[in-house]
């Protein structure tokens, strides 16, 4: 409850705050522009592996560098790939992110003023986590990112 209240005593500087950091995650344009570059480089190899592997079934060739080719092919298909999944990770994460803030906001908001009573709802929809640190202080982290020791 403490902690709660304190926050709610600088809601000001927490929804401010969080107008920024939405912004902040809302922006995806980089992210979706390498995503753009990497597809099209995926299909790009792709053509490439299809054209080596035809060459290859109509004519007779040196299978060492026909090998060594395709695994070149294999090699910038997969490192673009693994780029790829993860910048999807992360738009998807700053979803996540997103949805989580937007409870917070709306959780926060409904609190129209300090509590002096334990709300599990707050505790749920709020808080991210607390954790005991070994002096017997403990750290609140709110949804919004606060982190608050008492």
């Amino acid at each position: 409850m403490a902690a709660f209240n304190n926050l709610f005593d600088i809601r000001k500087e927490v929804f401010d705050n969080l107008v920024i950091i939405k912004k902040h995650l809302t922006d995806c344009a980089e992210i979706d522009s390498r995503i753009d570059v990497l597809l099209k480089t995926m299909e790009d190899v792709s053509e490439l592996t299809g054209k080596l592997i035809n060459q290859n079934s109509r004519a007779a060739q040196d299978q060492e560098e026909y090998q060594k080719r395709y695994n070149s092919y294999r090699e910038q298909f997969d490192r673009a790939k693994a780029e790829y999944d993860e910048l999807k990770q992360q738009k998807e994460e700053r979803k996540n992110k997103i949805r989580d803030l937007d409870i917070f906001v709306a959780e926060f908001k409904k609190a129209k003023c300090r509590i002096s009573d334990f709300d599990e709802r707050l505790w749920q929809t709020v808080l991210d986590k607390a954790i005991i640190m070994p002096n017997g202080t403990i750290s609140f982290k709110f949804t919004n990112g606060s982190i608050i020791e008492k």
